[in-house]
């Protein structure tokens, strides 16, 4: 094995650098680095894909209860985040109605909640406000797994929410 040449200070070069392998350090490259022209940019297949899965019901309708299948993962993938807002919560005396969100994924013989706990929203959450919820630990799905959201409305008393949206931001690898 040869010794390297190591050169001291910056070098510019006026043509094409090329060589049969290139290293470069972690956080080199960056943005800035990245032709913005559309026939120079990243093909699909060399970066992760940020997509929400978004489910929601009308506004000015009564909040029901309803299960839907909202992503096919076509890749591995995480979900990064997962929020619930309502335009109107639950009000009145002795207001007991609210309405839980989950997101779950099917590992093939049953479903399991990515959540540590279900968003509720009750009267004692405020309108328009967007609510988090606090994923597990290992938050992972594989290609080919199912996501849903769960959405259960319940109680007696009271208006129910009105106008929800439940939004799950993943990040999934190329297919």
């Amino acid at each position: 094995m040869s010794l390297p040449n190591v050169i001291q200070g910056d070098v510019q070069v006026t043509g094409t650098v090329s060589a049969s392998a290139f290293d470069l350090p972690a956080g080199a490259a960056k943005n800035a680095n990245f032709s913005t022209a559309a026939s120079d940019r990243l093909d699909a297949a060399k970066i992760v894909h940020q997509f929400p899965l978004r489910q929601s019901q009308k506004n000015g309708t009564d909040v029901v209860t309803e299960t839907v299948l909202v992503h096919i993962a076509r890749g591995d993938g995480l979900v990064a985040s997962f929020q619930a807002v309502a335009d109107g919560v639950p009000a009145g005396t002795g207001c007991d109605k609210h309405v839980t969100v989950d997101l779950q994924k099917w590992n093939g013989s049953a479903w399991s909640s990515l959540l540590t706990a279900v968003i509720t929203i009750d009267s004692t959450k405020v309108a328009k406000t967007v609510y988090s919820a606090t994923l597990i630990a290992d938050p992972s799905y594989e290609a080919g797994q199912l996501l849903r959201q769960v959405w259960t409305a319940s109680g007696s008393v009271g208006s129910q929410a009105q106008g929800m949206c439940a939004v799950a931001m993943v990040q999934e690898q190329p297919s």
